[in-house]
């Protein structure tokens, strides 16, 4: 185990960032960790006092995710918890984008949803798989997911938890399809396609979806003036 048991002895470690800190989002080190391993930080300790105060709750959350989830394959393992920073193993991959999708096959969708599934057996939701940075291309061609910040679990919910697990677990699924459609289209059966087409006609109902729209246009505006 390394001795890593405070805040200076994590930057201490660090070998690189694999993104500084933005508003919302922390500094993300990659940490030399035990021997040859390596592990990923996320560092709330550098931003303002408020900030850090979000982070710590948003941190608290993933850490018990990812604990309540460890022996899931595919996901990281939680390793250490300081006051304002997670470690986890670090996984390799690349994100889904037009540069890998030579490499994405229908397989990695079925291995995909069968990661997704063990969550939800688990009585977990995901609910950000829409962001492609949050699905890696391992290596191996396997799967990998990330990021559990706005994860539920929704088993805690009482009488409620039941049926809103349902629906939760069908954005979850459609998540995964929309991602099949865009990177491997050739894999999707006919029950598969109607489904894509089905969501890309409502994508706009769907309050996030609309407001994601207005943010990138506001965006490329900014950028062309």
């Amino acid at each position: 185990m390394p001795t890593i048991r405070d805040h200076a002895a994590l930057r201490s470690a660090t070998q690189s960032f694999l993104r500084r800190r933005s508003w919302l989002n922390p500094d993300l080190r990659l940490l030399r960790w035990d021997g040859d391993a390596l592990a990923v930080a996320k560092d709330w300790s550098e931003a303002p006092a408020p900030l850090r105060l979000y982070g710590r709750w948003v941190l608290a959350r993933e850490w018990r995710m990812l604990d309540h989830l460890r022996g899931v394959d595919g996901i990281p393992e939680p390793l250490l918890r300081l006051p304002n920073a997670l470690v986890m193993t670090f996984l390799d991959g690349d994100t889904l984008s037009s540069r890998v999708a030579s490499r994405v096959s229908g397989a990695y969708f079925d291995e995909l949803q069968a990661i997704v599934d063990s969550l939800h057996r688990a009585g977990v939701v995901h609910l950000d798989l829409r962001q492609r940075r949050n699905t890696l291309l391992g290596p191996d061609g396997r799967p990998r997911v990330l990021d559990f910040g706005a994860a539920l679990r929704t088993g805690r919910l009482g009488v409620l938890g039941r049926p809103l697990h349902r629906l939760l677990c069908a954005v979850d699924r459609m998540a995964v399809l929309k991602l099949k459609a865009k990177y491997a289209p050739e894999a999707l059966n006919d029950d598969e396609r109607a489904r894509a087409r089905w969501a890309r006609r409502l994508r706009y109902a769907w309050p996030p979806n609309w407001l994601h729209g207005i943010k990138t246009r506001l965006r490329r505006r900014a950028r062309s003036d």
